[in-house]
């Protein structure tokens, strides 16, 4: 109940029986026979994402901080292996990152969700010298890394990494987002073992 009649919140809960009597009186409910038909809407099939991929980045139009930068060197490609089921809850996809030269060389796992129509990687955290963006510097900082993947029909994907830095060899928050490109190039490498996602399906 809702108002202000000071019962508002409370539910009631009323236990009822039906008795059917007869048939429906001519009139009150069409026959079906009569009803035309409406067409339902096509469903859609969740994309999925499975196979040995390529991670392209676009550092031509990366941001930090959300501004742009100059032109930074070309980032080499990174390799992942892939695996995704859905169920009528959603779907999951799991990813490992692979070694650049021996593919079939797990580095690190990360597992993906299916959420309105965008693969979202759940974060990594890696441990960096600082040194790497701070010349001179010692002690080491931590790198958050996401990443988000537009669905589209198998081939090409697109989306967006986004690299944060955090740590006290930075004086400031610093979030660095690429553009990313996303190619299958065949199956998964041999030796590659991937966790079912049917584990993480959402419930």
């Amino acid at each position: 109940m809702t108002g202000d009649c000071s019962r508002q919140g409370s539910v009631w809960i009323i236990p009822l029986v039906a008795t059917r009597l007869g048939d429906s009186p001519p009139g009150v409910v069409p026959d079906p026979a009569g009803v035309p038909v409406v067409a339902s809407s096509p469903q859609t099939t969740p994309g999925t994402i499975q196979g040995f991929l390529r991670v392209d980045f676009d550092m031509a139009n990366a941001k930090v901080n959300g501004a742009t930068q100059p032109p930074r060197a070309k980032e080499p490609p990174i390799w992942w292996a892939a695996s995704s089921k859905c169920s009528s809850a959603g779907c999951a996809a799991t990813m490992v990152v692979v070694d650049e030269t021996n593919h079939g060389e797990a580095i690190q796992a990360n597992v993906f969700h299916l959420l309105d129509g965008r693969w979202v990687g759940e974060p990594t955290y890696e441990q960096k010298p600082c040194a790497k963006f701070v010349p001179g510097s010692s002690g080491t900082f931590t790198l958050k890394r996401s990443w988000s993947i537009d669905e589209q029909p198998a081939g090409v994907l697109s989306g967006m990494s986004t690299m944060e830095l955090l740590g006290n060899c930075v004086t400031q928050r610093m979030q660095m987002e690429a553009p990313i490109t996303i190619t299958r190039t065949g199956d998964v490498p041999g030796g590659v073992v991937l966790a079912d996602p049917a584990y993480f399906l959402p419930t």
